[in-house]
């Protein structure tokens, strides 16, 4: 229920509703609430409206409308050989379907009586016929819309003709992590002569496309795996981009500096058939029905129908859409100025403001003047913004040095979550510091027999070759992460919180070590600016960080942060999730409370993540148990005393299958 509209969700996918409302065209709030609807968990972009009695110039009244609720205007048509006749003074709309006129000038398209006016593409049921249009322009398209005009009631095949659609974002859930590996570093050869070639092969009526046409739309090169714009606020989706129909070949490359290989486009079919087993929503057409989906993650097709016997009308619009290729990544220094020494704030100006979906490089400082080594002058690499930032910045609340806040641009926090992909994290210095600190004295306390406190241990990094030589002697392996990755905290907590202190409603100060490259952060938001705070460079840790340190560096990290759907599993819990395992996080912060506690409160996210989420078919004591015996409960806090905190991993290859084999 929303608060003027109420919609029912279609089954697998899509939401649908009557609009029964009187000048609902001129409510702002309407549409809104129509592209919340449609952008939901249920929704998975596909938005049905029953029963519109609209005239075309009605109906373009409507596409803007919409259009302005989604950040996405209507096109004007491109016409290509073989679609249908301009509709006279309606330049946003095109006709589909093997309609035949029913008299000169029917539907105000210049013809004659008997004359086919619309384009007709005859379906079958072949995985080649699922599509995304537009994929072989330099901006796909962001939406499609079609429309069964309500005065024309026997214009739609009584049996088969429905619109088809999966969700891309689905599908790419359902990958294991080898294929999902594959998929991350493939991109795919979007031809517009392919589509073309393809259409005429099927139809040998239709015009043939000619060499000059073809030169006006070259070939795009997109990934399989992108973050797709919703229509909802601009928030993002991970999610495959594929296009059976029309991908010229395919590409893969290993890594940056790999040779690009060609590799069989079948790998294409097999990604749909993962689309399409996540779930299809066939829509029927029901005069007066408008649909409209997001194209940028949904496949659909057409399904084929007996032509010979019915006829098939459908009014279809696009709306603009953006380049697929990622955005380049924006930049914050680690200054006087872009520091917050200690702490998190709600009230703290952002250092940069991004869209949902921008990528970020971000640097990070670490210690304070008493951990730096001697001769640090000659000897060490250290970042020269680190003692400016001793000199200048003298507000300081804990021992992090915290780069940021990062403002998102739109965030609602009754809606979204903060999607953080760790895309890559650099040394930014030759050494780290380690002791424990005598204001706890770590696990031990301060008590503890032949414990040196706040004596420094440095160690020497060696960033090209992967490893660490500690003063104690020997050789560690880096493995680098960023120990607080946090937001704004709520409103029920003081404006500026202690980096110190993790929370499962902010993050923070998290110290989780499999927060590395490649590995991705999920955190409840508190403020329509989100403001996120970065910094706590570790070289590397062990679980539980027992002395109070751990390899403690500037590091240099780039991060892909999106605003999606809050999960219907989620909580409002942090969780995190790697290649190849699920991470859920318990934490506790009172005194009395215990590490047994807090296992139990990640034990109890991960059945939610299971249960409600990933594999609904999985009931409640199947998943417990699953848990029991493959998953690994470890210590994440136990030196920020009173917090104390846990991590349960899963590895995704024991989950179970999404549809269980009979």
């Amino acid at each position: 229920e929303y608060k003027k509209i109420s919609v029912n969700a279609c089954d697998p996918l899509g939401v649908a509703c009557r609009i029964e409302i009187e000048n609902f065209f001129e409510d702002d709030e309407v549409w809104k609430e129509l592209v919340d609807a449609m952008e939901s968990e249920n929704g998975q972009g596909v938005l049905v409206i029953k029963g519109l009695d609209l005239s075309p110039n009605e109906l373009e009244q409507l596409l803007h409308k919409i259009g302005k609720a989604m950040n996405a205007d209507p096109l004007k048509y491109d016409r290509w050989p073989g679609q249908s006749k301009n509709i006279e003074e309606c330049p946003y709309l095109a006709l589909l379907g093997n309609y035949v006129a029913r008299k000169d000038n029917d539907l105000g398209v210049k013809c004659k009586k008997g004359q086919g006016i619309a384009e007709f593409k005859p379906a079958t049921n072949k995985i080649s016929e699922w599509h995304t249009d537009g994929s072989f322009l330099a901006s796909p398209k962001q939406a499609i819309a079609l429309y069964a005009p309500y005065n024309i009631k026997d214009a739609l095949p009584l049996e088969g003709g429905e619109t088809r659609f999966a969700s891309c974002v689905r599908g790419l859930r359902l990958l294991s992590p080898e294929l999902r590996a594959k998929a991350c570093k493939t991109s795919a050869v979007h031809s517009w002569e392919t589509f073309m070639r393809f259409l005429e092969a099927r139809d040998p009526s239709r015009p043939k496309v000619t060499a000059e046409d073809v030169a006006k739309k070259p070939d795009q090169t997109w990934p399989l795996v992108r973050n797709c714009t919703t229509t909802a606020g601009g928030i993002s989706q991970e999610c495959l981009y594929l296009n059976p129909k029309n991908t010229k070949r395919l590409i893969y490359k290993d890594n940056e500096n790999a040779i690009p290989t060609e590799i069989p486009k079948d790998f294409i079919d097999e990604l749909a058939q993962y689309v399409l087993d996540s779930g299809v929503y066939a829509h029927k057409w029901e005069a007066g029905d408008f649909v409209i989906w997001n194209n940028s993650k949904l496949l659909h097709a057409a399904s084929p129908f007996d032509h010979t016997k019915y006829q098939r009308l459908l009014f279809r619009c696009e709306f603009k859409g953006k380049e697929v290729q990622a955005p380049l990544p924006k930049y914050i220094p680690c200054t006087v100025e872009s520091v917050a020494w200690g702490y998190l704030s709600r009230e703290r100006k952002p250092v940069l403001s991004v869209q949902s979906g921008d990528v970020v490089t971000v640097d990070t400082v670490s210690g304070s003047e008493s951990v730096l080594p001697i001769n640090f002058d000659t000897e060490w690499n250290i970042p020269p913004e680190l003692k400016l930032i001793h000199n200048h910045v003298s507000d300081r609340l804990g021992p992090h040095i915290l780069t940021g806040p990062i403002a998102i641009q739109r965030a609602d926090p009754s809606r979204h979550c903060l999607q953080i992909d760790i895309l890559d994290i650099k040394l930014r210095s030759d050494w780290s510091w380690t002791f424990s600190p005598s204001r706890t004295g770590g696990a031990l306390g301060t008590q503890a027999n032949g414990i040196e406190f706040d004596v420094p241990r440095h160690t020497r990094l060696e960033p090209g070759a992967g490893w660490a030589k500690p003063s104690w002697g020997g050789v560690l392996d880096i493995a680098p992460f960023f120990g607080v990755l946090g937001v704004a905290p709520p409103q029920y907590l003081p404006a500026r919180v202690s980096s110190i202190p993790p929370s499962e409603v902010y993050g923070g100060n998290l110290d989780l070590k499999m927060l590395t490259a490649g590995s991705t952060l999920y955190l409840p938001i508190h403020s329509d600016k989100v403001l996120l705070y970065i910094g706590d460079g570790h070289a590397r840790q062990g679980d539980g960080e027992c002395c109070g340190t751990a390899l403690e560096t500037a590091l240099q990290g780039t991060f892909r942060l999106s605003l999606i759907a809050i999960p219907p599993s989620f909580n409002h819990r942090a969780r995190a999730e790697t290649n190849d395992s699920l991470i859920t996080i318990g934490i506790v912060e009172h005194e009395e409370q215990t590490f047994e506690t807090a296992a139990q409160r990640a034990i109890s996210s991960m059945l939610d993540w299971l249960c409600l989420e990933l594999r609904p078919n999985l009931n409640r004591t199947d998943a417990y148990c699953l848990i029991s015996v493959a998953g690994d409960i470890r210590v994440t806090q136990l030196v920020n005393s009173p917090t104390r905190g846990t991590h349960l991993v899963l590895p995704k290859r024991v989950l179970p299958p999404l549809i269980p084999s009979s």
